[in-house]
């Protein structure tokens, strides 16, 4: 820290200097979600490891702010089948969590979540399923008491619920984006191996990943990771869902979800015409291609 000639210009350094660690603690929890998100765990450890400093910087050894921390580098410690060392920084976080008396639901759900994780990776699946359950359980919870309030307040003030709800909405971040990623392309590939018992629902899905796709702008680094799929033509397919999917391709280029380009319709979907009708992404207008 330079030097301060009063004690006011050393009080509003360190202020400066607290802000800005707090800025690096967000960014630094930000980056090793969005890395474990994408299963890259080693690469969220230094970020994790981060975070944690400057929490510690700002809130002390002992406060519960540190316990994110503690989670993230548990998980990617699982991650990384460093089982042991995801116990260490689990039995930090649990008795982080047992001293503090203004702990979060969310907080609890996340250390249950993780306890949850560790007990299926030592296959005590008794625990796993206890820890899994309690997970949910504060997850509701916290959901019906936000639901409680909200409903509380709007019988005293007629407001915009709706709009109040986005005001300050700034969209998703890159670790939320890499979480809906994932969570999307795991249902998929689920409802991929039952397609047979109900194709509408692969469709849905696609048709929610386009429109993340197109709501990011840049899915070039999630869907470098993700192997091209492919939906066979199915007679069974709701002709609908086909016409709607295949004009949500026009707002995504084909690079960015493969899955599209193997999607056909069936051959009497075309008003006579003998041939499957072959729907594929155009290029982007941007890159000089047409629609």
């Amino acid at each position: 820290m330079p030097f301060c000639n009063s004690e006011e210009e050393r009080q509003h350094g360190l202020q400066q200097l607290q802000q800005r660690q707090k800025h690096l603690i967000e960014l630094c929890y930000t980056v090793a979600q969005k890395y474990i998100f994408e299963g890259k765990h080693e690469d969220a450890v230094p970020a994790a490891l981060h975070s944690l400093r400057f929490r510690m910087n700002v809130h002390g050894l002992s406060s519960v702010e540190l316990v994110p921390a503690y989670l993230l580098l548990a998980e990617a410690s699982l991650g990384l089948g460093r089982v042991v060392q995801a116990e260490e920084y689990l039995s930090q976080a649990q008795w982080t969590v047992l001293k503090s008396t203004e702990c979060s639901y969310a907080i609890h759900s996340l250390l249950h979540r993780n306890l949850g994780l560790l007990y299926m990776a030592k296959e005590n699946y008794e625990e796993a399923r206890y820890h899994l359950a309690n997970d949910v359980s504060e997850i509701w919870n916290k959901y019906l008491n936000d639901r409680y309030q909200v409903l509380s307040q709007a019988r005293i003030q007629q407001i915009d619920l709706l709009g109040k709800r986005f005001e300050t909405d700034t969209g998703l971040d890159e670790a939320q984006e890499a979480e809906a990623i994932q969570i999307l392309t795991s249902i998929l590939n689920i409802r991929e191996t039952t397609s047979n018992k109900a194709p509408q629902k692969t469709i849905f899905v696609l048709k929610i990943l386009f429109m993340l796709y197109f709501l990011m702008m840049n899915s070039s680094k999630a869907s470098s990771s993700r192997k091209a799929a492919s939906l066979k033509q199915r007679e069974k397919f709701l002709w609908l869902d086909l016409a709607v999917l295949s004009s949500c391709t026009s707002f995504c280029p084909q690079r960015d979800h493969p899955r599209v380009a193997q999607l056909q319709l069936p051959s009497h979907f075309g008003e006579g015409n003998g041939n499957p009708l072959q729907y594929s992404c155009l290029e982007n207008p941007m890159d000089g291609g047409a629609w």
